[in-house]
């Protein structure tokens, strides 16, 4: 079964235990490919300024460049330049695939974000759930944007996770500001593309156009280190407040976070298998602090690639299922 807790200002209306669990082969499919329309209006190129809730300012879009997809899946994809105040530009190719009617969700990736978020070879590890999660989302309408971060990716350069976040939140911003239609604005990723969320809900505002967040195996506290690297090797010493790694590595909750989403229902998913204590305490950690609507799921079978389990994309599919009828 799958465990559920919850709490905040909403919980009472949040996910209760989920349905059981459907296979990959009972995940709904297309019955026929989902096309989505060029866009008619003009691409914005500089993002728009966060509400007054949120405490770093936002980067800008100054060069977006329409080229080809990566593979044979995406609509239309779009290379962007993201500028941020303090640290180097990065690059982001966002593909964007469906006709959002239902809403549009932004997807993340674990890591440094340089991986797809559906992959195109069919011999990386769950490709049929994923591929199942996102064909159902596909056939009820929704526009999926994902976010591929150009080497060496989004916690790259000369900034703490916490200045590092203004890229992927100028890009859920540039996102909105030109391809959301109406309906369900979300965002979903896993690991540290559930960093690029989280961060950018507590630091940067995104929480006055985000409904729904789903944040799986995460976040992360510091998607990097002291030498900017991933957490690999000194992972377990990563805590929330700082301790143990010093302010220039601005973990999670350091820099007085915003932690109250009056628009944004937040939702956190943990395997049951999950082979890292500091995930699951980081997760646990931000989520006590959150004081508006919120939920915290276990997901069996499942350990940290939440996504890539046929019970951790039923999970998160049921996530936008419910936010739909909220």
């Amino acid at each position: 079964m799958i465990l559920a807790c919850s709490g905040g200002e909403a919980a009472s209306t949040l996910i209760p235990t989920p349905p059981p669990t459907p296979t990959p082969s009972q995940l709904p499919t297309p019955t026929e490919e989902p096309t989505v329309p060029s866009p008619t209006s003009t691409l914005i190129p500089t993002s728009t300024p966060p509400s007054s809730g949120g405490e770093r300012l936002l980067g800008k879009v100054d060069t977006i460049i329409d080229g080809g997809c990566p593979g044979p899946f995406g609509d239309r994809c779009l290379e962007l330049i993201v500028t941020c105040p303090g640290i180097s530009d990065a690059t982001v190719t966002i593909r964007v695939t469906g006709t959002g009617i239902a809403g549009t969700a932004v997807l993340t990736t674990a890591g440094n974000g340089t991986s797809l978020y559906r992959p195109n070879n069919e011999s990386v590890e769950g490709y049929d759930n994923v591929v199942g999660m996102t064909d159902a989302l596909l056939a009820g309408g929704y526009r999926l944007a994902e976010l591929i971060w150009k080497p060496p990716g989004v916690w790259d350069g000369g900034g703490g996770s916490i200045t590092l976040a203004c890229r992927p939140a100028t890009a859920i911003r540039w996102v909105y500001d030109n391809f959301y239609e109406g309906a369900l604005y979300l965002a979903q990723g896993t690991s540290g593309g559930s960093s690029q969320i989280a961060f950018s809900l507590a630091y940067y505002g995104v929480d006055d156009i985000l409904d729904l967040a789903n944040l799986a195996s995460g976040p992360p506290p510091c998607p990097i280190s002291t030498d900017g690297r991933l957490n690999v090797a000194v992972q377990a010493q990563c805590l929330m407040d700082g301790q143990l790694w010093g302010e220039s590595t601005e973990p999670m909750l350091f820099g007085n976070p915003q932690l109250h989403y009056p628009n944004t229902t937040v939702r956190f998913f943990i395997g049951e298998e999950e082979p890292s204590d500091y995930i699951v305490m980081s997760a646990t950690a931000y989520y006590d602090r959150i004081s508006s609507a919120k939920s915290m799921l276990v997901v069996p079978n499942t350990g940290h690639a939440m996504n890539k389990t046929a019970e951790g994309a039923a999970a998160l599919l049921a996530s936008i299922k419910e936010a739909e009828i909220r």
